[in-house]
């Protein structure tokens, strides 16, 4: 089997790291991107590809729907899903998904948080 590979991003450096950790727990292998712009270029740079993103939506430099568009620019099919405190009235904004195959609401439970993961975790991941 090859890897699971999730790809976070969230300026909250707790938030983030905390999501790793619960992920790497269940074998995931997590990366943390803090920027926007470094979440592009990690997506960008990799040899292997992602089976799914979670994407805080109230970033600093640029709105996690305006990254949800550029990182389906450099992969379309990555599974993206939407990490806020107000997941919900944003993504029904945006016609019900605003480009995100799911939501989590924080505060959220180690639970969900696993279950949303493997509910849209994208497993027919292209060669890198």
């Amino acid at each position: 089997m090859s890897e699971r590979r999730i790809l976070i991003v969230d300026d909250e450096q707790i938030v983030g790291a905390t999501m790793c950790r619960l992920l790497e727990s269940e074998g995931y292998v997590a990366t943390l991107a803090a920027e926007p712009a470094r979440a592009l270029e990690i997506l960008e740079k990799s040899e292997k590809p992602f089976c799914l993103a979670l994407l805080d939506l109230n970033l600093k430099h640029m709105t996690g729907e305006a990254l949800a568009v550029q990182i389906h620019r450099i992969d379309p099919s990555l599974p993206l899903i939407a990490v806020t405190g107000m997941a919900l009235p944003i993504l029904a904004r945006h016609g019900g998904n605003g480009g995100f195959a799911g939501a989590l609401e924080k505060p959220f439970p180690r639970d969900q948080l696993l279950q949303i993961v493997e509910q849209h975790l994208r497993l027919d991941v292209p060669e890198g």
